[in-house]
């Protein structure tokens, strides 16, 4: 049973990465890492952590919304915000939302936010 579940992860994770890479060139590295990542999304919750996703690029229009875009296509139960408070943050994370935050460079996270990603990543982390 455990070699049939990894030929259809193995499967599942070249599909993902091929819809990632239909719209955003990238190198195989990264388009595994995020395909890898869009699967997580699905039994996070089984977890102790979760790790944080962060597309970067030094050139602007260089796809990172595009790319975002097919993540919160692909991820579970993804929402894509702009420039969000530590509230919706906190909510969002606490209905079971995979946050999408785009655009994060040009949002300066306040101090509550910040709280809310340091440590929202673990399972129990209390936020104040």
């Amino acid at each position: 049973m455990a070699e049939a579940n990894e030929i259809e992860t193995a499967a599942l994770l070249e599909r993902v990465t091929a819809y990632l890479r239909t719209y955003v060139t990238m190198s195989d590295d990264q388009a595994y890492t995020e395909a890898a990542w869009v699967l997580h999304t699905y039994c996070f919750e089984k977890y102790m952590a979760t790790p944080y996703l962060s597309v970067k690029s030094p050139l602007p229009s260089s796809g990172k919304s595009t790319d975002l875009d097919c993540i919160r296509d692909l991820a579970w139960n993804a929402f894509k915000i702009g420039v969000p408070t530590a509230p919706v943050i906190f909510r969002s994370a606490d209905d079971g939302k995979t946050l999408i935050w785009d655009e994060i460079d040009m949002s300066r996270p306040d101090k509550a936010s910040l709280s809310v990603l340091n440590d929202g990543y673990r399972k129990g982390a209390t936020v104040t």
